[in-house]
């Protein structure tokens, strides 16, 4: 028998389904994929969209309109999953653990990690270090969907860093011949090839490596930090969604960026390094 979920009053949950539904328009307003919610109410209710019996949850900062003057809409319950499941799921699967400071690294390595995790806890970001304690991963809310991002503190030299940010869209093989050659083309409009693939996962991915010593830390260099990360990896999946779901060729996707480019003056340049001082990027194979 299936283990039915527990829905409470202060429990936190984590929006998942975003796909739109026919009640969704009585709304004032809908949470975002992947945002971290807390509950106000459970109460017994009548899908808008099926007619049956479910379960809906009223959230804290949600204010619905009443149906029939007695009751507030609500959302349904089936499109939550509480956070301690999403995160025992996520250690399950990817072997992360409970928080772990880095070890053994600087005191610029040991204060980035800090600014990371402040920064990921005061915007409801779903994140644990990684059990060795030299590095963090994250899934960070875009336009697109949540975008994983893999940051990894190395010894060589000085200290690096080494970032990977995620296209969420799979490879099918189908498609990998020309989804590499729009990696590599893409590539080569850069002065630093950002793009890689891992094969085993069959992901695209955006790839940073930055000196720790010659980067001065901070909290609104650790947003620009993401925030070039998400233009990275969101130029990546647009492109690719152009090859997967439009059967674009890759030659033709590059041509109209780089007329997009031309046209553009409000877009950052291919390659905006100058958000972050002193970025680097010669090792795309960190991890």
């Amino acid at each position: 028998m299936k283990k039915q979920t527990k829905w409470y009053c202060g429990q936190q949950v984590l929006f998942l389904d975003d796909r739109k539904r026919p009640a969704d328009v009585v709304m004032a307003r809908m949470p975002r994929k992947g945002e971290i919610c807390t509950i106000r109410e459970v109460v017994d209710y009548i899908s808008g969209n099926t007619g049956e019996k479910c379960l809906a949850l009223n959230l804290e900062g949600y204010k619905n309109p009443m149906g029939h003057g007695e009751w507030e809409y609500g959302y349904e319950a089936e499109r939550f999953v509480p956070l301690r499941q999403a995160e025992k799921m996520m250690r399950k699967e990817t072997s992360w653990s409970v928080d772990v400071p880095p070890q053994h690294y600087i005191d610029e390595m040991n204060q980035l990690h800090e600014y990371l995790t402040t920064h990921f806890e005061e915007n409801n970001i779903l994140f644990n270090s990684h059990p060795d304690g030299n590095g963090i991963s994250a899934a960070i809310p875009a336009p697109s969907g949540n975008v994983p991002i893999r940051i990894r503190y190395s010894y060589r030299g000085d200290g690096k860093i080494g970032i990977r940010s995620f296209s969420p869209i799979r490879i099918q093989p189908a498609q990998k011949t020309e989804i590499y050659e729009l990696l590599h083309r893409l590539n080569n409009q850069m002065d630093i090839p950002r793009y890689c693939v891992d094969p085993e996962a069959n992901l695209a991915y955006s790839s940073i490596d930055m000196d720790i010593e010659e980067w001065t830390p901070g909290e609104d260099q650790v947003e620009d930090l993401i925030d070039f990360n998400l233009f990275l990896v969101g130029r990546l999946l647009q492109a690719m969604m152009k090859v997967i779901y439009g059967g674009q060729k890759a030659a033709q996707i590059i041509e109209d960026l780089d007329a997009k480019d031309k046209k553009d003056t409000k877009t950052p340049s291919v390659d905006p390094s100058n958000r972050i001082n002193n970025l680097m990027g010669d090792n795309p194979e960190l991890n």
